[in-house]
């Protein structure tokens, strides 16, 4: 989990690059004029995948938390349990002590299924974060054709674009690593 934490940082990190990429690419296409309204548009959009990224990411902050807050107490379970087994091996309480195993047991297996989920739910915000850099990439393919129309600043929303694809691409490779870490 530390370690997908760190990768989300990551995908934080680049998702705000790609805000400010965005941010100076309308910039650069309002001062090229009215041909480069298209990546003007084009860029707009990104800032909005920016801010999409940005939330989920968010989300899953908070679902890895609730992962790691789950398995510790998941594992002090473990302990309880495993100390009352013990305890129970002599006759002395045995009744007392067979009940509070057999709460104890159900409680261990509730927490084993909500631990599940929410690596479930961790599963599901990565999918939906792959579907938005998926459309990101569509979004930073669009700036490339659209750079074309940008006249005297062609080359500039071209660099632009090629930024917005990189960092894009970054953060797709990103996620594919939560998404390995988070299967093994």
């Amino acid at each position: 989990m530390a370690i997908a934490n760190e990768h989300v940082k990551e995908v934080l990190r680049v998702s705000a690059e790609v805000n400010l990429v965005a941010l100076n690419a309308m910039l650069a296409a309002h001062s090229a004029g009215e041909g480069s309204r298209g990546f003007g548009v084009v860029s707009s959009e990104l800032r909005a995948l920016s801010r999409s990224l940005d939330r989920e990411m968010l989300n899953l902050v908070e679902t890895f938390s609730g992962v790691v807050r789950d398995t510790a107490g998941l594992q002090k379970q473990r302990r309880i349990l495993w100390l009352l087994n013990r305890a129970n091996q002599g006759d002395q309480a045995a009744s007392l002590l067979g009940d509070l195993l057999s709460r104890k047991g159900n409680e261990l297996h509730e927490a084993g299924r909500m631990i599940r989920d929410r690596q479930l739910a961790v599963g599901a915000q990565v999918d939906r974060t792959l579907r938005l850099c998926a459309t990101g990439h569509a979004l930073a393919r669009s700036a490339k054709i659209e750079a074309v129309y940008g006249g005297s600043m062609v080359v500039t929303l071209r660099q632009v674009a090629n930024q917005i694809e990189e960092a894009v691409s970054h953060i797709l490779a990103t996620l594919k690593q939560i998404q390995v870490q988070m299967a093994g």
